[in-house]
């Protein structure tokens, strides 16, 4: 009820939805909430409408960049936020196909990941120096070689990593913006839509390609990988919340497997790793063609 009033009160017109927006998007941790306005406002309001939002959250920033020069935010907040979930959400709206948003966010991010190396072409060497300088001003109880080593490892897949969770940000703030647009349709149209998330034999069969090419090719491909993986990691969630609903578990249950995959993406990375291999088996087999979906 709490969500649907606040929904309602979004929408009820520009001004309050403008407000809403900048508000929450000058507030700590809850930046996020001004991007689900965007989506929010783009898809139940129009394109138009998502702009405005868009062009009134970037303003206290456009300001802090010409005042001074602090452009960090502006980036970060609004090109690679407000801004990028009003280009998803353009794109929702057309075709409503999480399929076409999975694999338009890994094309973005791997774009993204392509103009970083052309911008700095010693890329890894910048990510394994910042890292180092920051390291030095905390404590860790590491050997501080091997923690050089571990960062020297994992430089060449900084770039691609840091993309992959700004993607997994953008599109999380979609889903939730749609999912606040759904209180107001009959059915459970959402919740069908989410569920069916299948993808591409096509987009498999990149992953493999870039797989190989972590090992035959140039090192840019190792940056690639995590964006490579990104709708996979969606596309099986989605199956699990499938199977979830054919095991008619509870709804605490099912907020607690969303709870555990927000726990894995920040601290476990690597436990997804699971949720990636049923979702890439189902690109092939297609494991909801056996399934029906009851509640």
């Amino acid at each position: 009820m709490l969500l649907k009033r606040f929904t309602q009160y979004v929408l009820s017109s520009r001004s309050r939805a403008v407000f809403m927006a900048m508000l929450f998007m000058v507030l700590p941790f809850f930046s996020w909430v001004s991007a689900v306005i965007v989506a929010l406002v783009t898809l139940r309001k129009g394109i138009y409408e998502g702009f405005l939002i868009v062009l009134w959250t970037a303003l206290p920033f456009v300001v802090l960049f010409v005042v001074e020069k602090e452009w960090v935010l502006f980036v970060r907040l609004v090109l690679l936020g407000s801004l990028l979930v009003w280009l998803l959400a353009i794109v929702f709206r057309r075709y409503a196909k999480w399929s076409l948003i999975l694999e338009l966010s890994a094309l973005f991010g791997i774009l993204g990941v392509l103009i970083v190396h052309i911008l700095i072409p010693n890329v890894d060497t910048w990510w394994v120096n910042h890292v180092v300088a920051l390291t030095k001003t905390i404590a860790f109880p590491i050997d501080e070689t091997i923690l050089t080593q571990v960062i020297q490892m994992m430089a060449p897949y900084a770039t691609g990593l840091s993309a992959l969770f700004i993607l997994i940000s953008g599109v999380t703030e979609l889903i939730i913006g749609r999912g606040l647009v759904s209180q107001f349709e009959k059915g459970k149209k959402f919740i069908q839509e989410w569920v069916n998330i299948r993808l591409s034999v096509i987009a498999a069969l990149i992953l493999i390609f870039n797989i190989v090419m972590i090992f035959k090719g140039p090192v840019i491909f190792k940056d690639f990988l995590p964006l490579t993986v990104l709708p996979f990691i969606f596309a099986g969630i989605s199956f699990v919340h499938l199977l979830l609903i054919k095991w008619h578990v509870s709804r605490k249950q099912l907020i607690l497997f969303y709870v555990i995959v927000m726990v894995a993406v920040i601290f476990f990375p690597v436990l997804l790793s699971l949720l990636v291999m049923i979702s890439f088996a189902d690109s092939f087999i297609n494991f909801r063609a056996r399934m029906i979906v009851t509640e």
